[in-house]
């Protein structure tokens, strides 16, 4: 899905607030193009392209949780966080099409994450600085985002990693981390979750700004044993 606003197309990144972003968006009347997540083959002329991107260890502590609670595989349901990241950065593995490749390459033999938006973007937020970013984009001070569909049980990002696996993310990704200027220690500050909420899906809203009723949610993640303290 896609939201025109003024002169902008915003387009929703897995991982990085689309649906606080896209909400805040048709508040202000902000129009829907398409399906979640899905990129308009069209896109209107003389409109700026703007996606958010987010420091990529963060992103990847986001995407396994996601990812492994919604398995059908009760083997990656159990997955520990530092298996899940060299099994889906292996050549061939099938576990890279958890998400939405039009925005994401988690291809083994692709350094970029956000490969798929340096060519269709002419402009690119941060998600850490989200609000503040929209507000100087915008012209407008008074900008606020909501804080929807958090992810329960994530903790602060930088507990997950240890020395040889922040080292690996590192080395695949390191052009483009240092492109958007981004290191280990400038990810999201952490702040406290619901952890007895479920899991959401995208698109948690209709282009109405109404709560879709059929939403899948998705509760009792099997992986707890494998999150950090």
């Amino acid at each position: 899905m896609a939201i025109t606003y003024h002169n902008y197309l915003f387009l929703a990144t897995p991982r990085t607030g689309s649906n606080a972003l896209f909400y805040a968006l048709r508040s202000r009347g902000g129009r829907d193009i398409g399906d979640h997540h899905d990129i308009p083959a069209d896109i209107p002329p003389g409109l700026e392209v703007v996606a958010v991107v987010r420091n990529h260890y963060d992103w990847f502590v986001s995407s396994w949780i996601k990812a492994t609670w919604r398995s059908k595989d009760s083997r990656v349901r159990k997955m520990p966080f530092a298996e899940w990241i060299e099994a889906i950065l292996s050549p061939g593995s099938r576990l890279n099409r958890f998400t939405f490749r039009g925005y994401v390459n988690v291809d083994a033999g692709c350094a970029e994450l956000y490969q798929p938006l340096w060519s269709r973007c002419s402009i690119l937020l941060r998600y850490e600085d989200l609000e503040s970013e929209m507000k100087k984009l915008l012209g407008d001070s008074t900008f606020a985002l909501p804080r929807i569909n958090t992810t329960p049980h994530k903790k602060d990002y930088r507990k997950y990693y240890p020395d040889d696996l922040k080292a690996r993310i590192q080395q695949h990704y390191s052009t483009e981390i240092k492109e958007l200027g981004y290191t280990f220690e400038n990810g999201g500050t952490w702040s406290p979750r619901d952890d007895s909420a479920p899991l959401t899906g995208g698109g948690l809203f209709s282009p109405q700004n109404v709560r879709r009723t059929r939403l899948r949610t998705y509760r009792n993640w099997e992986n707890l044993e494998n999150n950090p303290d």
